[in-house]
């Protein structure tokens, strides 16, 4: 094989390869384009779903909802105000992941706080109940999923650590 060929052949491998690579990052990108409309899309649909679902609601239930919120706020600031000094360190070292920060937390939390957590969390749950028994039945299908966590049907799924 003389040079000429040789390089003729290396320019035509080398053309093939990069519109290969070419072709590839447009399917990417087409694909990725596809997914983020998707997204987008369904993001959309979730907001639309609690915005009718909030104006399904009763001015009274809007109280109750928004006393939740601030109920579950109040508590948790309450919480993080009870951390010791290295339990500070830890939620705030971004080099560790959200599950790590969480794993790392939960190993120093003193009984007091496990205590805290606990009725904090049945508090939330029967404050839940009571909101969703006020619920119609239509309100109930418009409540959007996940909205109200751990607000199954009694009998269905798991409950945390079965």
């Amino acid at each position: 094989m003389n040079t000429k060929s040789f390089f003729k052949s290396l320019l035509v491998a080398g053309s093939i390869f990069i519109a290969g690579n070419t072709y590839a990052q447009e399917h990417n990108h087409d694909h990725n384009s596809h997914q983020h409309e998707e997204m987008t899309s369904e993001i959309g649909e979730r907001k639309e779903a609690a915005k009718a679902f909030v104006q399904s609601l009763t001015e009274e239930q809007k109280a109750q909802w928004k006393q939740l919120k601030a109920d579950r706020k109040a508590k948790r600031e309450a919480f993080r105000a009870s951390f010791t000094e290295e339990q500070k360190a830890i939620v705030a070292n971004k080099e560790l992941s959200k599950e790590e920060r969480r794993a790392a937390l939960r190993k120093t939390l003193t009984e007091a706080q496990k205590s805290q957590k606990k009725a904090d969390r049945e508090a939330a749950r029967q404050a839940r109940e009571a909101f969703v028994s006020t619920l119609s039945e239509e309100q109930k299908a418009l409540m959007p999923e996940g909205k109200m966590k751990g607000m199954r049907k009694k009998g269905k799924g798991k409950k945390r650590g079965e």
